[in-house]
């Protein structure tokens, strides 16, 4: 494939549509911490590699990128409208918590998520002695994700107390110490990019809040962290296997990085470069199935295989048509990306997912500066953004629904509708 050719023209379009959205949302009050600006910035500078290795990399089709591109654009745009028409609408009742009669429930709650997480913690040094390849056999772990939410609860509760209150008591400050350090403690010994993503916003968003004179130092910083997180990404194997006694080989984090744009490590497929593979079989195969996977989803994480068991759990699930396919590019490690879940759901049309989500999470945000439980539902999910271009919808609204079912049954005694009164 020669340098230039009319596939980087494509991938001209993209990049300036996500500066666009970038630049609108950078402006604005907080914006950085919206989920069009974080979806844009992160899916552009994750997803900018990956979109030259199916250009330059024999391994694809080029062919792939028209339809591919039409999906990153349309889904880019319709996220950021859906939001602004969330923005638009007038806020007249909303559902709140009381943060001071629901101190002791939530640091209950907590100790409990704190109790499952250093438990997970233990499962997964015995699955690396173990040698196996997926530790998602692991029924313990599996139950212990679960009710480690709680320990995030607790800390996006702290949080919210700050942010609303502008004060920390003793209980807060106990438990935003121990959140940061075992956060800091898993990210060392286990690299997990999704946490350093979950301390480093929502402590960032704490800070935007309480010193709201920072903040333009604070978007520049943002914007640094997921350009910085990009560049190590390219890396994380190499990391995670020097921690794990695999590898005793020097790093070159800026060398991966450049190799990633042409020729990264295959073996297991690519992200992006499986989307646009699911792309192409979904619309030659006419295996649409209008957003039957969201309840796949559902099934995927709430109904334990231990319990119903692999085949009646598979039984379960509406959006197969796919799954043997896309099973034997990704090998259960690389991910099929947002951009094909849309895809398959409505074809060309599949851009009404992201403007759906888009509306959703802009709803929830229009609400946060007069709700408590609604900041703290946007907390559990804002640092999962990134993870709708390159995992799917799964694993973003998989946050609002575990917090629905774990917590509200837990917290809906402190839990009533207000009425707006505006002055």
């Amino acid at each position: 494939m020669p340098l230039l050719n009319i596939y980087l023209f494509l991938l001209a379009f993209y990049i300036i549509t996500c500066i666009w959205v970038i630049a609108r949302f950078y402006k604005r009050d907080k914006g950085v911490f919206q989920v069009p600006f974080i979806f844009s910035l992160a899916s552009m500078l994750m997803m900018l590699p990956q979109y030259c290795v199916i250009i330059y990399n024999p391994y694809y089709d080029p062919d792939l990128l028209p339809d591919l591109t039409y999906c990153m654009i349309t889904s880019t745009l319709a996220l950021a409208f859906g939001w602004d028409k969330a923005q638009k609408q007038k806020v007249t009742k909303f559902w709140d918590i009381d943060l001071q009669k629901s101190r002791i429930t939530f640091f209950i709650l907590f100790i409990i998520g704190l109790f499952c997480a250093l438990k997970s913690y233990g499962e997964v040094l015995n699955h690396f002695a173990s040698g196996e390849s997926d530790i998602r056999g692991n029924h313990t772990y599996q139950i212990l994700l679960f009710f480690m939410l709680y320990f995030d609860i607790g800390m996006f509760y702290a949080l919210t107390y700050v942010i609303k209150r502008r004060k920390a008591t003793r209980l807060i400050k106990i438990i935003l110490i121990l959140s940061c350090l075992y956060y800091l403690f898993i990210v060392l010994m286990l690299a997990r990019r999704t946490l350093v993503v979950k301390l480093f916003m929502s402590l960032g968003l704490l800070t935007v809040c309480i010193r709201p004179q920072w903040q333009n130092i604070i978007k520049k910083i943002v914007v640094l962290f997921f350009a910085i997180g990009t560049v190590y990404s390219a890396s994380i194997s190499e990391i995670r296997g020097d921690l794990h006694g695999r590898r005793n080989e020097t790093i070159n984090i800026w060398e991966n990085y450049k190799k990633s744009y042409v020729n990264p490590n295959l073996a297991h497929g690519m992200d992006l470069g499986n989307g646009a593979l699911f792309i192409r079989y979904t619309k030659e195969n006419l295996t649409y199935n209008f957003g039957a996977f969201l309840w796949d989803d559902i099934v995927t994480w709430y109904f334990p295989s231990f319990i119903f068991g692999k085949e009646g759990k598979e039984a379960l699930k509406l959006a197969g048509e796919n799954n043997k396919y896309i099973e034997s590019i990704t090998h259960n490690v690389s991910t099929p990306t947002g951009y094909y879940q849309a895809f398959a759901a409505f074809g060309y049309f599949g851009f009404i997912m992201f403007y759906g989500i888009g509306y959703l999470f802009g709803y929830i945000w229009k609400r946060i500066q007069y709700s408590s439980l609604y900041l703290i539902i946007y907390l559990c999910f804002m640092f999962h953004v990134p993870s709708l271009a390159s995992h799917g919808f799964g694993f973003v609204l998989g946050q609002i629904e575990t917090f629905l079912i774990f917590g509200i049954p837990v917290l809906y005694r402190f839990i009533s509708k207000k009425k707006l009164i505006l002055r």
